[in-house]
């Protein structure tokens, strides 16, 4: 895989708006993940335009610095090593990076890179559904909404769903609105 300079470039600017729109948050979860304006935009916009390899390596550039600089790092959770592996993996390192996978949909109709964006987006909810799961197995009961589940699997979905719903419709809304915009085609050409 070689980079372009240009696209080296494109690719430093969408991780450093990506990384700033993550810290304007609507809503913030105790236990991480949040409602976010737009923070996964950029990336998706990049794998569009650069493909999916390029696209890829961004996102999963993403993922780390969310890892390592985000607000919600689990390094912090006091987590056992196997469970902060786990975490680590799949609520950053897959989940982020398979928004490298928007560029899939490249250079296809409108309707079916938005619907490339949510597809991926929904990816990564899975992914976080996956490490919710192996994390709050570990408890005996969660509150959510003042009601009491015990069910691991019920839990990470709804609390999960809790941000990533409002996260997908934000950013296909978002997509949509860009990609009726003229100068879409232009930025979304490859040079």
């Amino acid at each position: 895989m070689k980079f372009k300079t240009q696209e080296l470039v494109l690719g430093a600017i969408m991780l450093g708006l990506a990384t700033i729109l993550s810290f304007i948050k609507f809503n913030q979860l105790p236990y991480g993940g949040s409602v976010t304006l737009l923070s996964m935009f950029p990336i998706v916009f990049y794998a569009l335009r650069c493909g999916v390899v390029k696209g890829l390596a961004v996102s999963i550039l993403y993922g780390f610095m969310q890892l390592f600089f985000g607000t919600e790092s689990p390094l912090s959770w006091g987590l056992n090593l196997r469970t902060l592996i786990v975490c680590a993996l799949l609520d950053y390192i897959v989940a982020y990076g398979v928004l490298g996978l928007a560029g899939i949909f490249r250079g296809k109709k409108n309707s079916l890179q938005v619907m490339g964006v949510a597809s991926v987006l929904f990816l990564r909810f899975v992914s976080h559904f996956l490490s919710g799961v192996t994390i709050f197995k570990n408890f005996e009961t969660f509150t959510i909404f003042g009601a009491k589940i015990v069910n691991p699997y019920l839990y990470s979905i709804v609390y999960n769903g809790a941000y990533m719903l409002p996260e997908i419709v934000f950013t296909c809304v978002g997509m949509y609105i860009f990609l009726k915009l003229p100068v879409s085609k232009h930025l979304l050409a490859t040079a």
